[in-house]
């Protein structure tokens, strides 16, 4: 499910504007942990990690694309890695965030991901900010004030549409609906959600 850790890795990311300004982002990551100016993090102290991103218009043309990964630790302290660019990022921009964001989660998923099971089955509430799950369903103030629980079998999908998480599930009537739960930047480790959420759909779907 996630990548075997790398018992070496050393690896120095550099990203530039396309317009080849000497605006530029310098990180070290090693297998203990990612270094950004003056700030490390080892990773075991990684506790969420944010992922955004946005686009602008002025007048139906492309001015200016943000891709940001931040890093919480469970000091308080954080990393915030950023490519802020005129027009829109190059493919090979993409790609190389892509890359870095890849590697910042195989350092962190497997001791995350044992986390999360492992509160689940002992029937904690598993904190998303604006979501919790538990044992006996899903918690949002959407639904009943976030008060009561909505059981997973009444889940029927979720979706991650221009930078916002959708929950669809059927009300207490029956009926379908979707609504939007957070956007994406201020939902953490949305990656851990996602596959915990086809894990317990699959499951539900078939038991």
């Amino acid at each position: 499910m996630v990548s075997h850790y790398r018992r070496h890795l050393s690896l120095v990311i550099t990203l530039i504007k396309p317009e080849q300004n000497l605006h530029q982002q310098n990180l070290e990551l090693t297998a203990e942990g990612v270094r950004s100016q003056d700030r490390y993090i080892r990773w075991v102290e990684v506790s969420e990690i944010y992922l955004g991103g946005r686009r602008e218009s002025v007048n139906f043309m492309p001015s200016r694309e943000t891709r940001s990964i931040t890093l919480m630790a469970k000091t308080g302290q954080q990393i915030n890695i950023t490519i802020n660019v005129t027009g829109r990022l190059s493919g090979t921009a993409l790609t190389a965030f892509s890359r870095l964001h890849q590697k910042i989660i195989d350092q962190t998923a497997d001791r995350h991901w044992q986390d999360l099971i492992r509160e689940y089955n002992t029937g904690q509430s598993i904190g998303f900010r604006r979501l919790y799950l538990r044992r006996d369903g899903i918690f949002f103030s959407d639904y009943l004030a976030g008060k009561t629980p909505l059981p997973f079998s009444r889940v029927k999908g979720y979706e991650i549409k221009q930078g916002k998480l959708y929950l669809a599930y059927l009300t207490d009537r029956g009926l379908l609906r979707t609504t939007k739960i957070a956007d994406v930047s201020n939902f953490p480790n949305i990656h851990l959600f996602s596959t915990f959420m086809d894990y317990i759909l699959s499951k539900t779907r078939n038991p």
